[in-house]
């Protein structure tokens, strides 16, 4: 189990929760503004990227010590089509090439 928060969210409570786990959730631009806070961590603490698959695929060898690198992507959802007879509904979601028809 975790402690999870941001740099700005844990800031310097990090050492009171030195008895339990704490995960930093980052940005590449995270990483990049402050590399030695990352590179310096304690055994009890860790970071997870959550960032753009462009990010994600950067040469920044820090992301090689992450827990886990997250993708977030854009995605869009229209509604379809509708029966009012029988309230039946649909939506479709786009996520780049991918398109899903999600209904009910």
């Amino acid at each position: 189990m975790y402690v999870v928060g941001t740099v700005a969210e844990i800031g310097d409570l990090a050492s009171v929760y030195q008895d339990l786990n704490v995960l930093f959730e980052v940005e590449l631009a995270d990483l990049e503004a402050d590399p030695d806070f990352f590179a310096t961590l304690e055994n009890n603490q860790a970071f997870r990227v959550t960032d753009t698959a462009a990010n994600l695929g950067s040469n920044n060898a820090q992301l090689s010590l992450a827990t886990a690198l997250v993708g977030d992507y854009q995605c869009n959802c229209r509604r379809g089509c509708s029966d009012t007879s029988n309230r039946s509904w649909c939506y479709y979601l786009q996520l780049g090439r991918h398109r899903r028809k999600l209904s009910g």
